[in-house]
């Protein structure tokens, strides 16, 4: 502005303005022919010297402007070039991305029909195996089937009116056995089935086979001893092995009875213990006395005695009163029928899976005695039994 003020002031006066007149008073104050020209010089100077303080400064904004320009373009450049930076890293990493993404899409494709094939192979396998387990199974129901057959005989029992003849018993499947202490559940067992085979047939013998037997209830031995009465099918009794007390009263008043020869019957009086007061005992002492008369009645009519004779024999064979005998010797005495040299048992048509005696022995656990010698438990004998095995080192205990 000031600029533009000195240059209006340099213009020149209009031609038709004379020197001095109105025209010129609007120049500078004081000015006059001669003194004007120096006021005008001196305000042009003065003019010039604001002009040229005004480009100065102007030219240093116009500097700093240029500086700050150039910085800002700096940072601009600057910014520029850490974008395009940090664009080529994104895009290098995408594409690092993009590559990996592929390879874990092909790796996971690989793996994926990796397990296919592997799934097939083991289906096809197991169909194999299963195949196989078929086949295998098919052969062990074969031998299994077979070795059921094996164990069972197909042709059906056989049956004879007269099962002994020349020492041979033949027991039918019309069989009873009879073992252990004699109680209710016993007679329950024998009582069933001798109504059973009666209903089945009354024509064939039922056979009653004794192994082992110490007696038991007279209650209970009285049961059976009236089944076999009632019986319209004969009874034979058969003993293997040892026939005691009630055991014995059955097999000796059976209508048929047998044994092998080195087989014992035993028979003595009824026994029994008492409790309670005199009263009470002798109640239970004419008890017992009332079944002794009962049980040796008939068997002394069958042996052609009475019951003094026959408690006093027993006494005189055995300081106890027990009076045993092998069955060879029971024959003569009348307790049994007859002596069988042997037995056939027609009616065993299926292999029991009880363990035999060499499993059992086998099975027995071996033990060390305080001396660290070894050694076996041999298990508790029966009455009248005997061990005789060869133990010449004390093995067997």
């Amino acid at each position: 502005m000031l600029v533009g003020g000195a240059l209006a002031l340099l213009a020149p006066a209009p031609a038709d303005a004379a020197p001095g007149s109105d025209a010129g008073a609007g120049g500078l104050p004081g000015s006059g022919s001669g003194g004007g020209s120096d006021g005008l010089a001196e305000s042009i100077k003065r003019l010039q010297v604001e002009k040229d303080a005004a480009e100065a400064r102007l030219s240093l904004a116009r500097l700093k402007h240029e500086e700050a320009l150039a910085e800002l373009r700096a940072r601009i450049d600057k910014l520029q070039a850490e974008t395009a930076l940090a664009v080529a890293r994104r895009e290098q990493r995408a594409e690092e991305l993009e590559g990996q993404l592929a390879q874990s899409l092909n790796e996971s494709r690989r793996l994926a029909a990796e397990r296919k094939k592997l799934e097939e192979e083991l289906a096809v396998a197991r169909t194999n195996a299963d195949l196989e387990l078929e086949r295998v199974q098919s052969r062990l129901r074969r031998v299994e089937a077979e070795r059921s057959l094996d164990a069972v005989v197909a042709e059906r029992a056989r049956h004879v009116e007269q099962p002994y003849r020349d020492g041979l018993l033949e027991v039918s499947d019309r069989r009873i056995a009879l073992n252990g202490v004699i109680s209710m559940a016993t007679a329950d067992h024998v009582a069933e089935r001798l109504d059973f085979y009666n209903n089945k047939s009354e024509r064939y013998p039922i056979f009653i086979v004794i192994d082992y037997s110490p007696g038991g209830s007279v209650m209970a031995g009285y049961r059976i001893l009236k089944a076999i009465e009632a019986s319209p099918a004969p009874v034979h009794v058969l003993v293997k092995s040892f026939a005691a007390s009630m055991a014995a009263v059955i097999t000796s008043l059976a209508p048929h009875s047998y044994a092998y020869p080195n087989a014992i019957l035993l028979h003595h009086q009824v026994s029994g213990g008492t409790l309670g007061n005199l009263t009470e005992q002798r109640e239970q002492v004419s008890r017992a006395q009332e079944w002794s008369r009962r049980l040796l009645g008939p068997l002394c009519k069958k042996l052609s005695t009475t019951p003094e004779k026959l408690v006093r024999e027993m006494y005189r064979h055995d300081s106890t009163g027990d009076w045993s005998e092998f069955a060879d010797n029971a024959v003569r005495l009348g307790w049994i029928d007859h002596v069988v040299q042997a037995v056939r048992e027609r009616g065993v048509t299926r292999l029991s899976s009880t363990p035999g005696a060499t499993d059992a022995a086998e099975a027995r656990v071996e033990r060390r005695d305080g001396q660290g010698k070894s050694y076996v438990e041999l298990p508790r004998l029966q009455p009248f039994d005997l061990w005789f095995l060869h133990d010449p080192d004390d093995y067997y205990r």
